[in-house]
């Protein structure tokens, strides 16, 4: 499951990462450019943006692999999967895909189905909208740089002290009703079974004392159970089941 759950992390980025580079070799192709000098010129200058994508993405899934105890070796198999596929991703977004696009047959004239149609026409206005709105910011943004990190910073700032300023309800292990109460019970080891068996009863009998306190051992619990030995002689598990 951890595995899956790797596969599925990386799954978003590694598809980025080869939209990423096919856009570029598409936008030189509209430029002009052939298909093989498109693609080799679109994949060279996504080399250095695609390769710190990728290794800011390694760096921050590798401590996984450092932690130690039974959690570490849960999580270990996580880093594993994540390095591996983003590694590959690397050979596939800068060598197999523009390889595929350089040598790839032009499609031949014909009128494009509707589907296409619809396709151009997003596409279109996507293109417009940046060249018309995105693009300006982004100048105004570089142009006036120490205005834009004034007000990132501010942002950044205003969002951290309403964070400390316990206005956001916040809770790392929350209180989530159930209908089990469960307790386990386990002596010093090498201690007589005796004792297991009077602490796990001690427990049961004050369960039983609470619930009828609470209205009754009928109208609160529908069973208990005790089990004591089964991982050893100083261990014991009491559970109440709630109605």
């Amino acid at each position: 499951m951890i595995s899956l759950f790797g596969f599925i992390v990386t799954l978003g980025i590694v598809v980025d990462d080869a939209v990423i580079v096919g856009e570029n070799i598409f936008h030189k192709m509209n430029q002009g450019r052939g298909r093989m000098d498109a693609a080799i010129e679109g994949a060279r200058e996504m080399v250095v943006p695609v390769f710190f994508a990728v290794a800011t993405n390694i760096i921050a899934f590798l401590p996984l692999m450092f932690v130690p105890g039974e959690t570490g070796r849960f999580f270990a198999p996580l880093p594993a999967v994540v390095t591996a596929v983003f590694l590959i991703s690397i050979i596939e977004a800068l060598f197999i895909l523009p390889a595929h696009i350089g040598h790839g047959r032009k499609a031949a004239h014909r009128t494009p189905s509707f589907p296409v149609r619809i396709q151009r026409r997003f596409s279109d206005g996507f293109e417009r909208m940046a060249d018309r709105i995105v693009a300006p910011m982004v100048a105004s943004a570089i142009r006036y740089r120490g205005l834009t990190i004034a007000t990132v910073a501010g942002i950044v700032a205003i969002g951290i002290a309403y964070g400390l300023s316990g206005r956001i309800p916040y809770s790392f292990s929350p209180i989530i009703a159930g209908l089990r109460v469960d307790a386990e019970v386990q002596t010093a080891p090498g201690a007589p079974f005796g004792d297991t068996v009077r602490v796990a009863m001690a427990v049961e009998e004050a369960g039983l004392r609470a619930a009828e306190q609470l209205g009754g051992v009928d109208q609160v619990l529908k069973g208990r159970m005790n089990v004591m030995g089964r991982l050893g002689e100083n261990w014991a598990d009491v559970n109440f089941i709630l109605v």
